[in-house]
């Protein structure tokens, strides 16, 4: 069985009270689902929390919380791309009910060699591909905000926020040595023992793990105070006047081992400075740094003060304008690039 009948399930709950000073909302939802492929599933679990409150005829605060956590299992392997040429309705399962198996696409050069030095076979068997190198990924995802509003007036209020983010995830996945793709790498780091009579595996003779761990922080803080008044029924002034800071930190760690024992955990040491240039029974292999190890940061800084104000006479004529300044790390690390001022002025005119 290579696929399944597509299966999604969704489940809501939904709770809230209302009273006349306060809003109270509980939701929630989970999600099931079966994909396609034989080994694609995952399931998710949102929570949402929101309560309004008036706290007085002039003082108005609204807050929430969301979190979501989730695992997805998925598979490497392809049966759309699978290795080898295909044609439509090709057999993957013999009819004696042995697996298919696919051989080398390797150039024949490398195939002899393959044969010469006992190393591991290069064939391909499908059915067996699509149960190696399944992955897992968990994410955690939460959103808090609290918010509060400030009438001032009838015509004039004055609104803050704040609002933080975490978003993270965990990719996991397990690389079993009789896999294609192991088969190849480790045969890629084989070489023969100084007197001839065994073979060296450089690079661990084993699985291999990988992981992948990415994880963004953020927060964003509003304030605005806004004016909108009609005098005399014919001159209505709207404007506003606010500040915006944002803030984001983006981590990626990833790492891969060889060598890799799933039930103990561990796994084996070897000379990374020599597999970075390798020369084989195979020829000429590399490892690079990328496939071993890297970490990498993003962070972006974001500050903005604005302003926009219009003037409408009679609900006829309007005049408005605005201005902008904002300073971020996007343009440059000189601070001589980071402030971008902006401004706009226009006109309208309008008959009824």
């Amino acid at each position: 069985m290579v696929s399944v009948t597509l299966f999604y399930q969704q489940y809501n709950l939904r709770v809230g009270k209302t009273t006349e000073r306060n809003s109270f909302n509980f939701s929630t939802t989970y999600w099931d689902n079966d994909y396609e492929d034989i080994n694609h599933s995952d399931w998710k679990l949102g929570i949402n929390i929101t309560n309004s409150l008036q706290l007085t005829n002039w003082l108005h605060f609204d807050t929430g919380v969301y979190l979501k956590y989730g695992k997805e299992k998925n598979q490497s392997y392809d049966l759309f791309d699978p290795g080898f040429s295909v044609m439509p309705y090709d057999p993957l399962v013999n009819a004696d009910g042995s697996y298919f198996v696919a051989p080398s696409q390797s150039d024949k050069s490398r195939r002899d060699l393959v044969d010469q030095y006992g190393l591991y076979s290069e064939d391909l068997v499908p059915m067996d591909e699509l149960n190696y190198a399944l992955n897992t990924t968990k994410t955690f995802e939460t959103r808090a905000y609290a918010k509060l509003k400030f009438d001032l007036t009838s015509w004039l209020n004055y609104n803050v926020m704040f609002q933080y983010e975490t978003s993270d995830s965990d990719y996991e996945s397990l690389g079993e040595k009789e896999s294609n793709f192991m088969r190849k790498r480790i045969n890629d780091f084989t070489s023969k023992s100084p007197n001839g009579s065994s073979l060296v595996y450089n690079l661990p003779n084993g699985d291999s793990f990988h992981t992948l761990k990415n994880s963004k922080h953020s927060y964003n803080f509003r304030q605005q105070l806004s004016l909108d008044k009609t005098f005399d029924e014919k001159h209505n002034l709207v404007w506003i006047l606010g500040q915006e800071v944002r803030h984001s930190l983006i981590n990626f760690d990833e790492n891969t081992v060889y060598g890799y024992d799933p039930e103990l955990k561990t796994w084996q040491n070897y000379n990374m400075k020599d597999l970075a240039y390798f020369s084989g029974l195979l020829g000429s292999a590399q490892l690079d740094q990328n496939s071993i190890a890297s970490s990498r940061e993003l962070l972006n800084r974001f500050v903005s003060f604005y302003s926009n104000a219009s003037y409408t006479y009679d609900d006829k004529y309007v005049l408005s304008g605005s201005i902008r300044w904002d300073r971020s790390n996007l343009w440059g690390t000189n601070s001589k690039y980071q402030n971008k001022p902006f401004m706009v002025s226009r006109g309208k005119l309008e008959y009824l």
